[in-house]
This record gives C-alpha cells, sequence and structure tokens, in this order.
C-alpha cells in the first residue's frame, strides 16, 4: 500500500541521500545499498521515509506478490524464479530499523507482504517478517490492532508449537538440550493433520482417484528423515489428499515444524519463530477467540515462558529474552495481567524477576558478557508493565526491586542510557503509589544518588557533550561495539546507539530523573526539610 508523505515535512538532507542512493539502483540490486545501514540520526519521524518504503512496496509488488509458492496457489512447485533471501532480509532489517527509531509508525501498512513470507519455507526469511511486525507493534501508545484475519489465522497456526506439557513436548521439553525422550522425539517429528474434506470446483488440481469426502487425517512419521523438499511434500500431500486452499498455510506449519523437531539448532530456530508469532498474535488480533483456543489447548504456557527464564545457560539467551517480551504483551492484556503477576511472584518462581535483575545490572554495569543489554532490557520492560497497576507494583516492591535497581543511577555508560531511564521510571511507579516506597527510596540513598546523576547529566550538556568523568569515558569506549544479533538477525557490530539517539535518550533521562526527583522530595504532611533534597 503505497504512502502520501506529509507536503509541508522537509526531509533531512541526509535521510533524502540515502533514498536517493538506494532508488537508483535497479530493483533486482537493492539489497547492496541497504547491506551497511544503521541509525545515525536523532529520534526520527516515519514521514521522512515514505518515499523509501513506498520503494521497497514496488519491490514487494514485483518480486514477492506474484509467487504462487508464497500464496500457496494450485500447482504452486517449480513455477517461480529462486527466492531473493538476501533482498528481502535486508530490506526488513532496514525496516525493522527505521520503524524501531521513528514516531509516527502507526502508518506503516505493509501487512500483506509481511503475512505473505510467513509462507516461506526459509526459517530466517519468516523470522524476520514476525521480528518486523513485533517491531512495529511494540512501545506504541494504546494497542494497534491488525484487521488482517488470514494474518491472524497464520500466526495463530505457527504459535502452536509441537504439542502440550502432557505430551512431553512442551516449551521446556522442546528448548532444553535432551529435554525430550525418544518417544517425544518421535511424536514431534510426526505430522499429523486432520479436516474434512470438501468439493472445490474451483480448483485446477487434478486428482487421479474420486474425491472422498468427510473426515481426512494425514499421517506421516519421521518427516525429518525425508528427502524431499517442504513444498514438494506439500504438493504431493495437497494433491493426494485435496486439502483446500484456506487449510494450507496451517499444513505447511505443520510440516515445517515437524521436520525441524529432529534437531536442537532448527527446533530451538522455530521456538523463536513460535514465540514471535505468539507476541504478534497476544498485541495484534482483534479475535479473542483465537487466544481462548490457544491457552485452551496450552494452559501453563505462562507458567512454562516464566520457568525458562531460570534456565541461564542451558537455553539461548534469545529465547529467554522472547519469553520476557511474551510475559510483557501479555500483561499489556489486563485481562491477563494477573495471570503473569501470580506466575512471577508465587510458587517456586517467587523473587525470580528480582534475582534476574540484579544478576542483569551487576552484568551490565560491570561489563562481563554473561547477560546483555538486550536481556536487562526486556527485563525492565516486563517490570515497567507490571509495576503500571497498584497490585503489580505492590508485588514488584516486596520482591526488593527498590534497591536492585538503584545501582544503575551511578552507571553513566552513554549505550545504557535507555536502561537507566526505565530503571528511574520504575522507581517512579513505585514513590507515585506508595508512600513507603518513597521513603525507602529515600533511606537507601536514591535520593541523593537521583540528584548527583542529575548534576552529571547537566554537566555533560554544560560541557558541549564532554564526559565530566574520564573514567566513564574510557569505561564507554570499551563496550562502545556490541553484537546485535541478540534478538535480530544483524551480525555486525555496531554501537547500540548513534550520537545523536544518546542526546534524544539523554533528555529523556533528565525528564525522568526530574520527576523522581519531584517525587522522592515529596512527603505528606511533612514541612522540614529532606535531607539531601538541595
Amino acid at each position: 500500500m503505497k504512502l502520501k508523505r506529509k507536503r509541508a515535512l522537509e526531509v533531512p538532507p541526509k535521510i533524502r541521500c540515502f533514498i536517493d542512493r538506494v532508488t537508483s539502483v535497479p530493483l533486482e540490486k537493492i539489497e547492496e545499498p541497504l547491506k551497511g545501514f544503521v541509525w545515525e540520526f536523532d529520534k526520527g519521524d516515519f514521514h521522512h521515509w515514505v518515499d523509501l518504503f513506498n520503494h521497497f512496496d514496488s519491490y514487494f509488488e514485483k518480486y514477492i506478490k506474484p509467487r504462487k509458492d508464497l500464496l500457496i496457489d494450485d500447482d504452486f512447485l517449480n513455477l517461480d524464479p529462486p527466492f531473493p533471501r538476501e533482498a528481502i532480509l535486508q530490506i526488513l532489517r532496514v525496516i525493522r530499523t527505521v520503524l524501531d527509531n521513528c514516531t509516527n509508525k502507526h502508518f506503516y501498512s505493509s501487512y500483506e507482504h509481511l503475512s505473505a513470507l510467513l509462507a516461506s519455507t526459509d526459517p530466517d526469511v519468516v523470522e524476520a517478517s514476525l521480528d518486523t511486525l513485533a517491531t512495529f507493534l511494540k512501545k506504541t501508545v494504546g494497542k494497534y490492532s491488525i484487521r488482517d484475519s488470514s494474518l491472524n489465522s497464520k500466526l495463530y497456526a505457527l504459535a502452536q508449537g509441537w504439542g502440550g506439557k502432557e505430551e512431553g513436548l512442551g516449551l521446556i521439553a522442546s528448548a532444553v538440550p535432551d529435554g525430550c525422550d525418544h518417544i517425544a522425539c518421535e511424536l514431534g517429528c510426526t505430522l499429523h493433520f486432520e479436516f474434512y474434506a470438501v468439493n472445490e470446483p474451483e480448483s485446477d488440481i487434478k486428482v487421479a482417484e474420486p474425491l472422498v469426502q468427510g473426515l481426512q487425517i494425514i499421517h506421516l512419521s519421521d518427516i525429518d528423515k525425508r528427502v524431499e523438499t517442504d513444498l514438494e511434500l506439500l504438493h504431493k500431500l495437497v494433491t493426494e489428499y485435496k486439502v483446500p486452499a484456506s487449510l494450507r498455510f496451517s499444513l505447511l506449519s505443520r510440516l515445517r515444524f515437524a521436520r525441524a523437531f529432529g534437531s536442537l539448532a532448527s527446533r530451538q530456530k522455530y521456538i523463536c519463530i513460535r514465540l514471535y508469532a505468539f507476541i504478534v498474535l497476544i498485541q495484534a488480533c482483534a479475535d479473542a477467540d483465537d487466544l481462548v483456543s490457544f491457552f485452551n489447548a496450552e494452559p501453563g504456557f505462562i507458567n512454562e515462558l516464566v520457568s525458562l527464564l531460570s534456565y541461564e545457560d542451558a537455553v539461548l539467551e534469545k529465547i529467554r529474552i522472547l519469553c520476557l517480551h511474551a510475559l510483557a504483551a501479555l500483561c499489556q492484556d489486563r485481562s491477563r495481567q494477573q495471570s503473569v503477576q501470580t506466575a512471577v511472584t508465587s510458587g517456586g518462581h517467587r523473587g525470580i524477576l528480582s534475582s534476574l535483575m540484579q544478576k542483569a545490572i551487576d552484568s551490565v554495569t560491570s561489563n562481563t558478557s554473561k547477560w546483555s543489554v538486550h536481556f536487562a532490557e526486556a527485563l525492565l520492560s516486563l517490570v515497567t508493565v507490571l509495576v503500571s497497576t497498584s497490585s503489580g507494583c505492590s508485588a514488584m516492591r516486596e520482591a526488593g526491586f527498590i534497591p536492585t535497581l538503584l545501582p544503575l543511577l551511578k552507571d553513566t555508560n552513554p549505550q545504557h542510557l535507555h536502561l537507566v531511564e526505565k530503571a528511574v521510571r520504575i522507581l517512579e511507579a513505585f514513590m507515585d503509589y506508595s508512600n513507603p516506597a518513597a521513603a525507602l527510596f529515600r533511606d537507601l540513598g536514591g535520593l541523593d544518588d537521583t540528584i548527583s546523576r542529575l548534576k552529571i547529566e547537566v554537566s555533560y550538556v554544560e560541557n558541549g557533550g564532554k564526559q565530566p568523568d574520564e573514567k566513564s569515558e574510557s569505561s564507554a569506549r570499551s563496550v562502545n561495539m556490541v553484537t546485535s544479533s541478540s534478538t535480530g538477525l544483524d551480525d555486525v557490530q555496531k554501537p547500540l546507539y548513534s550520537e545523536p539517539l544518546i542526546s534524544y535518550h539523554r533528555r529523556l533521562l533528565m525528564k525522568a530523573l526530574l520527576r523522581a526527583i519531584s517525587l522522592g522530595t515529596y512527603a505528606p504532611g511533612n514541612t522540614a526539610r529532606i535531607y539531601g533534597s538541595e
């Protein structure tokens, strides 16, 4: 869907230069100018990038929309040119980067192309498409629902995984090495699909035998050992069982998951796909019936998400980060927030978030590589949503989050400004909901630390962007280069944030510090000066 740019909005020269460089290259070579793209601008406006996104739409219209293998139309085998994998991955990476750093991203509307790419048999393309949808939906005010019923049905199919916990195929058993016994492995590699056959006269597929009406059962074991490609096997099953067009994506999803179960690496890749699909489904689904059906089939899913967080060494950090994002997405639905709150504060999970936060903050502030900045950010995002209600705020305060978060106030690494700002916002919520929390904040030296941090940030601005503390400057240099592949497909090393974005996060942090100081110095009924408030 082509977009129109605001007439009065002038595109910054640096952005215009990049867009012109991309649009001047022939469409078939579009990935070349995109490969080195990193965000080097201040917080942006989506309208600045409309011409680039329209160019991407032209590419999708020419190379993606007509593909029969993505539409899973009749006779979809061997009729399409080779799939432009690298170009698609680069386009999706650039789209994510722009959406992640721009306001007004709700004007983005090319869901039909992302939806079509979910039928790709390349798991990297499927994951990148879901990641792009998740990027569009996160950090938005209110809830956007993507009104596309076919997309919702695809997300539901991808979110289902291999089976339930009772069958030994739950989230934890699938994610950890040697988590499944021999029987569960055989079951995971088996394709089982049931549907009711109906006559579809518009179909062009030639069936040698007369059509069989009624319940059809497709049951194939050892899918991971089949020599046919996914599309070849799908075409064979569609032809033999006359699977209606509306069910072919679901069949393809079951086929892809069954084939992936055979090895831990491919299984972990599809767990990421499953979690991404679940996150997008929760945030974008306008139909609550799909979610009810999902939780009826897997009532212990929330507990499994929480349990996976404690598998520090056995489970990929990327999977654990996606679990945090999934829990945060669930919390944004107020009807399910209490379930998440109960899961993280009761039983064997009591204190799990504060323990993880302690370890993550220690790792980030000491510049060790055990816990990434991405994990700390995802953890802070979840706690931010939990403290948005009085009950959640009370539960997190009782878990000891105030003393856990205070060390971040002394972390002056410019690449961690967004983490400090999130921590300050959480401390604000504690003080806003509870006078005892404000008193504890002061008693632990939080008010003095907040004032000291504000002095540092003001001094930084007054010094024209030079770090007032030489030690913190050298510390910033030492960790300036980070790997951004922990949550995405990028495998190049680059700073988390460019200098203009650091300035943007510094402004946000200063606003948060001022509000925290005002809340920290407020003591009802007490007219005496609070020590340290000067």
